[in-house]
This record gives C-alpha cells, structure tokens and sequence, in this order.
C-alpha cells in the first residue's frame, strides 16, 4: 500500500491513486487464494510474494529504528494504533518494542510527526483516504 514506501522515499500522487484504485481488485484476489488454499509461490523466479516472505520474517527489527522526538506530547496515539502492542509509554517516553509488523500507523498518523524513522525527520506522511481513523488500531 502506499504508505509503506514513505519511509524511504516520496511517492509521487499518481502512483498513490493508482495503486489504491486497484487494491480492492487485488486484496479481494489475494484473500480468495488464500480462503480455497491456492496461494502458490511460483518457483521459477523471485517474486513479490517470496520477497515479501522472507522479509515479514525481520519485520520486527523495524521497530528498533522508531523514535519519538523532542514534539511527542504523549498523547498515545501511537499506543492506540499499534495492533501488535508494539508501542508503550515507559518513565514518561514512548518506548517502541520487538514485536513491529512495519504497519507505519504510528508513524503516519501522529499528529505532531513526532515519530521519526532512523533519526530523519521526514515531512511528508501519508493517510489513506479510505480508512476511518475510528476504524483502526488493536481490538481493546
């Protein structure tokens, strides 16, 4: 989705609409193969679907290179967010654990972009248009 590339770099507009265009298309797709067990790693070439495997396996080392800086007024909305329970409030700091799954909602939807990625301080975020900010976050 497109704000999993933001982290590294901008994501020209066009592309975020085109890609959210197609995505209903592609995850109804991808949660049929998944529903009638079809979902095959072809074996000939590396694909997206084997890189994005081996990488969900070091997904968790992301969260080491979170931090909140100095603008964090602890509003814990990060906490709220996290659907792993990634995010905690400790002595006063926002702590980031081991257990990231690299959603980036902390990251994009802190409201004083206090969250920073590898010490760099990036303006731009994004938001999903289609997601209610109501509807998000881990089940309490």
């Amino acid at each position: 989705m497109p704000e999993n590339f933001t982290l590294t770099f901008s994501v020209p507009k066009f592309y975020l609409n085109s890609t959210l265009k197609s995505s209903n298309k592609r995850i109804d797709k991808i949660i049929n193969m998944i529903q009638t067990e079809r979902y095959i790693l072809p074996k000939k070439k590396k694909t997206k679907e084997e890189k994005y495997l081996r990488n969900k396996s070091n997904w968790h080392l992301i969260g080491n290179d979170f931090k909140a800086n100095e603008k964090c007024i602890k509003c814990q909305k990060c906490i709220h967010l996290c659907p792993v329970g990634n995010i905690s409030l400790v002595d006063g700091k926002i702590v980031f654990g081991d257990k990231c799954v690299a959603c980036l909602g902390c990251y994009h939807r802190c409201p004083q972009k206090a969250i920073i990625y590898k010490n760099k301080n990036k303006k731009s975020r994004y938001i999903n248009p289609n997601i209610n900010e109501n509807e998000i976050g881990k089940d309490l």
